[in-house]
């Protein structure tokens, strides 16, 4: 959990601090992000914008929360959390832009793909665990 000044600054500060944050971050390579991030986001802070982005997406491609929750390790009250603002329609812009190049938007799939498939298999009816079953030489009489 990040920590935070108990003394806060005024909020039109804040809004301008955020503001010039959000600018120096759009204006960033691939390379140069990556670097920002290791400099400013400890291993912590990084991993959970990175389960949070996941978790926005795999609700976007309409997996359950349990599937969220237990794919990326998060709480379930963090992946409704999310479904949540996502029903309200947060993340749109975060959507658009992974969407606005397809290439790095399958990429990302492909990943979310990888870590749910070094998981159990997830449960698609009794074809699924036929061919399970077969591959591990048990079969269902």
């Amino acid at each position: 959990m990040a920590r935070v000044s108990k003394q806060p600054l005024e909020q039109s500060y804040t809004n301008e601090l955020v503001e010039q944050l959000a600018e120096v971050i759009g204006r960033l390579s691939a390379n140069q992000a990556t670097a920002f991030l290791s400099e400013f986001l400890g291993t912590e802070e990084k991993l959970m914008l990175s389960k949070r982005l996941a978790a926005v997406v795999m609700i976007h491609e309409k997996h359950t929360l349990y599937a969220v929750a237990h794919t990326l390790k998060i709480s379930h009250a963090t992946a409704n959390t999310i479904k949540l603002r996502y029903d309200r329609g947060a993340y749109t812009e975060t959507l658009r832009s992974l969407h606005k190049n397809k290439i790095d938007y399958g990429a990302f799939l492909d990943t979310l793909d990888t870590i749910l498939k070094a998981g159990l298999p997830r449960y698609k009816g009794n074809e699924s665990w036929k061919a399970i079953n077969a591959t591990l030489g048990k079969g269902r009489h």
